[in-house]
């Protein structure tokens, strides 16, 4: 089993990290490996889901990415070397002050689903609302 990856103000800060705001753009950048290689990412969709509750359908999700839609929410860089990069824009976060269940997970071109990251996410309050 794997262990929870919690993005909340506490683990950033004890990470050297900037903690995150509501209403901010941020990036993160992922390299998936099993066993030290890294996975084919070519032909796979991704996907990046913030929910209240961890039983709340997808279509109840407070936020959610899919590298298949236009834009540029989830971007996969280098998909044969496993790495790509959630874009989290300003414009979808500022009403989600707290702490969220969020995963990513991946479809494989071989149809088979994994999950790369699960925990906690939490979004810190801004001072400042310019938009």
């Amino acid at each position: 089993m794997s262990t929870p990856y919690n993005i909340t103000a506490d683990f950033l800060i004890k990470g050297g990290r900037r903690p995150i705001h509501a209403g901010d753009d941020y990036e993160y950048s992922f390299v998936v490996k099993r066993a030290g290689v890294a996975l084919d990412l070519t032909d796979a969709t991704v996907w990046f889901t913030l929910k209240e509750d961890v039983t709340d359908s997808d279509s109840e999700a407070k936020l959610q990415y899919v590298s298949e839609s236009t834009g540029t929410d989830i971007e996969l860089t280098t998909p044969a070397q496993g790495s790509f990069v959630i874009h989290l824009h300003a414009v979808d976060t500022p009403d989600l002050e707290g702490t969220w269940h969020y995963d990513i997970k991946a479809k494989l071109a071989s149809n088979k689903i994994i999950r790369i990251a699960w925990g906690k996410f939490e979004f810190l309050p801004n001072v400042t609302r310019a938009s």
